[in-house]
């Protein structure tokens, strides 16, 4: 049994109110504290700290060892109240009954207008801890209900405070809690606390999660000429999108470490785009799948509407927000454990000819007569031969189950089509959860904490609760506010952008996702289920202009995308070569920045050189590599191998010039055409090149006396 404390400390001594409420921490016990040590202390016992007749700290007793006491803080209260606790450096220990109506006290003297007072300070976690307390107050609830709920919120599902803790709170930024939106929706909770609190989640973990990122920017593409970094770049934008605490200005190798962990975590869908991709690669299509691979002789070639990787990037951000802000009124057990003990016992029952009865709405009986693949359930009246019958879905009872916490909630067959969204089996959708609920109360034995692992849904079963409608109504509260997936297309022009996106082009607008202002929904033409855009995804391509100009894409994408221009930057070649951006006293920024300022006449500026065709130069020998197996092949396709104009771009130390000294005899003699013996260019082999003539092709480049080596 818990043991009860109070303790009154000098301010001057105060050493809780930097500790954030919810984190365990080491208290020291020094040695004139007798009566601390003296006391039979052990863990779970709870000690009120009294701070100057102002401040309280709720804190909680980890464990004790001979010098130290492990403490857990469960909340900080800044109130007044008339009578004096204690002495101050005084612990005693009080009743259980003292310690309550001590505590009960503050908590019931907080009112509203106290609320909106601390709204106007600087400390943020105090406000979230008044409009908590205001919320438990307004369901009545004493102050021991209210410590036993706090300790369990994160078993419950609402991780609001330790999300909240992983941030470090600024005091200048925006106050959520006094914008209008949130007090609206508050109002609108009635001080309901687990409302709330999922509010307190939905407002802070959006203002930390995309505070550097302006939420209409959700379709992006970066386009320039190629080497500029382009897919490199989309590392580092995609950590800032997804998880911008991670972030790191100018550390790629830091994102990039976080960026292979989102990956893993699935938040990350990576493609490229290419003249072959289709609206059935992307979206979803008929595709042909082995039945029974196990035995050859029954192989068996059948087809089935597969999804694209859009649909499944589109199916995990919706699973994101069903996930983190799940809106269930159950309170313990998940549906899968569940659902699968339940369908475990009905198959038994079916393997054994005894089939479980179900009680209908009326009290009529329906029974479980099979179990298909994908565990949806086939249920009839009780002796009815019937085969040929709608399965109930396992998406629509998970419906079902996360809406009503008991079938005496549910008075009408109406409740039950609200809810699963379609009109047939409405009988058998009651009887069946109402078996289900009552197998939840009375056969299944849940797994011990310990032995616990959450599942992780994988791809295919994520789409079908996706098509199912299941996530939707967390989508449309929560999806802004969810964490994000980015699908990172790269080249995105190199593909029939209007033939892969298809309708969706319309979709993919920021307005037009999941409850937003204007939301659209349509019917996807293999499928036939209706389909729509979560607003927690992101879209970010790339696209080369040397391929193709910015101009020359669809109307309908370019406005639908915002377009960031990525050109080549000599400047970061300054710290690249020998650290100070020289190779063999050239300097790379500037052999880059002439060689792209002769492209930029001749051609465009669309098709320039970046920086990554010298990033990794160190030496004369990459030099010449690079010039070699990257620069010059580029420029042979730029200038369709026109090497005069090469020559004008890279200088003459690369070609073999020769005069066309010979008359060629044609197989037509024509007057007409005046073909005079010119220049024959041979372009030679650079890696053959010594180091001197490296040099000199180089200063002959940018236009400088070649320099002798020592």
């Amino acid at each position: 049994m818990a043991n009860y404390y109070i303790i009154s400390i000098d301010p001057l001594i105060n050493t809780f109110s930097s500790i954030k409420s919810g984190t365990e921490f080491d208290f020291s016990i020094e040695t004139e504290d007798t009566n601390i040590k003296e006391q039979e202390i052990i863990s779970g016992d709870k000690i009120l700290v009294h701070l100057d007749d102002t401040v309280y700290y709720n804190l909680e007793v980890i464990s004790k060892s001979l010098d130290h006491l492990k403490l857990k803080k469960i909340f900080e209260i800044e109130k007044s109240i008339d009578e004096r606790i204690a002495e101050t450096g005084s612990f005693q220990e009080i009743t259980k009954e003292e310690f309550d109506a001590i505590c009960s006290k503050l908590f019931s003297e907080y009112n509203l207008g106290q609320i909106e007072y601390i709204n106007e300070i600087e400390n943020e976690l105090e406000k979230i801890h008044a409009k908590i307390i205001y919320g438990y107050l307004k369901e009545g609830k004493s102050h021991r209900v209210i410590e036993d709920e706090y300790l369990n919120i994160k078993n419950n599902g609402y991780s609001a405070m330790e999300t909240l803790h992983e941030y470090d709170i600024d005091g200048n930024k925006k106050n959520i809690l006094n914008t209008s939106d949130f007090k609206n929706e508050f109002s609108e909770a009635n001080g309901n606390y687990k409302k709330g609190l999922q509010l307190l989640l939905k407002y802070y973990s959006s203002e930390f999660r995309v505070f550097n990122i302006d939420v209409s920017q959700l379709n992006t593409i970066l386009y320039g000429p190629p080497g500029t970094g382009k897919t490199y770049s989309t590392v580092d934008k995609v950590v800032k999108i997804i998880s911008p605490s991670s972030y790191q200005e100018e550390n790629h190798t830091a994102n990039k470490l976080e960026y292979d962990t989102l990956y893993k975590k699935r938040h990350i869908l990576f493609t490229t785009f290419h003249q072959s991709m289709s609206y059935e690669d992307f979206v979803e299509g008929i595709k042909p799948k082995i039945q029974d691979e196990s035995d050859e002789e029954k192989e068996e070639l059948t087809y089935e509407i597969s999804s694209g990787i859009f649909k499944i990037a589109c199916a995990r951000a919706a699973y994101n927000s069903y996930k983190e802000n799940k809106i269930t009124s159950q309170t313990s057990y998940s549906f899968e454990d569940v659902y699968q003990a339940f369908i475990e016992m009905a198959l038994s029952h079916i393997a054994a000819d005894d089939f479980i009865n179900c009680k209908t709405i009326t009290g009529k009986d329906v029974e479980i007569y099979r179990i298909n693949k994908n565990d949806s359930i086939k249920a009839r009246a009780t002796g009815s031969n019937a085969t040929h019958v709608a399965p109930l879905t396992k998406e629509n009872i998970q419906k079902l189950y996360d809406t009503y916490n008991s079938i005496d909630e549910i008075k009408n067959l109406q409740q039950i089509k609200d809810t699963v969204g379609v009109s047939p089996r409405l009988t058998e959708f009651y009887a069946v959860f109402r078996s289900l609920l009552e197998f939840k109360q009375t056969t299944f034995q849940p797994i011990k904490d310990e032995e616990v692992v959450e599942k992780e849904l994988n791809d295919d079963e994520i789409v079908r609760q996706f098509d199912a409608g299941l996530y939707t109504k967390s989508v449309k509260e929560f999806g802004k506010f969810s964490t994000p997936i980015v699908l990172v297309i790269d080249e995105i022009n190199r593909g029939n952008v209007s033939a892969i996106f298809g309708e969706l082009i319309t979709l993919i607008e920021g307005d037009k996702r999941i409850g937003q202002a204007n939301e659209i929904q349509l019917i996807l033409p293999y499928s036939k289920v209706p389909f729509s855009v979560p607003p927690n995804l992101f879209i970010l391509g790339t696209m080369n202009t040397a391929d193709r100009s910015v101009e020359a894409l669809d109307t309908a994408l370019r406005r639908r995308f915002n377009f960031e221009e990525m050109m080549p930057d000599p400047s970061l070649l300054k710290t690249r070569g020998d650290g100070k951006g020289i190779v063999a006293e050239f300097k790379l920024w500037k052999i880059l920045k002439t060689i792209n300022e002769r492209i930029e006449v001749l051609i465009d500026r669309d098709h320039t050189i970046g920086h990554a065709y010298l990033w990794d130069v160190k030496t004369i020998t990459d030099l010449k590599l690079a010039f070699h197996n990257k620069i010059i092949p580029l420029l042979q396709e730029y200038f369709f191998g026109n090497y005069a104009k090469m020559e004008l771009v890279i200088g003459a130390k690369f070609f073999n010039q020769k005069k066309k000294n010979k008359t060629i005899d044609f197989a037509v003699r024509n007057s007409e055409l005046d073909i005079e013996p010119g220049t024959r260019y041979e372009l030679l082999n650079i890696q053959e090149f010594s180091d001197g003539e490296m040099k000199t092709a180089i200063s002959n480049l940018l236009v400088e006396e070649p320099k002798d080596d020592e």
